[in-house]
């Protein structure tokens, strides 16, 4: 579902370094502002890619994550896009280089685990 873009991000896109270890979501922009001719104005609205939603994947095909601590159960679907993965095919990822530019490199190994 859409949401409408908060007026403080002011529809720019900035990138900013985090070592806090604070989740910051992917929040994409779907419809930019803009005016009609006649002068009415449509906010910008946009998609939150990064918000899981909670469920048991057995009753719902869009629930995410669901935690039972009497069984000590934790069920969590990540979609690739969110830890960066661009190919799962392929084990392609997204890259920074030095020179500040985003590409995708392959891995030599994509392990997944569990604790």
């Amino acid at each position: 579902m859409a949401t409408t873009l908060p007026a403080s991000r002011g529809g720019r896109i900035s990138v900013t370094q985090r070592n806090d270890g604070r989740f910051d979501s992917l929040f994409i922009i779907t419809n930019r502002a803009r005016f009609r001719r006649d002068g009415t104005f449509y906010p910008a609205s946009g998609y939150n890619r990064g918000r899981l939603r909670f469920g048991r994947s057995s009753e719902s095909t869009l629930a995410d994550w669901y935690y039972e601590p009497e069984a000590a159960l934790l069920e969590l679907r990540l979609p690739w896009g969110l830890i960066n993965v661009t190919d799962p095919s392929t084990s392609t990822h997204h890259s920074r280089c030095r020179c500040q530019t985003v590409q995708s490199r392959r891995l030599e190994q994509m392990d997944s685990g569990s604790a």
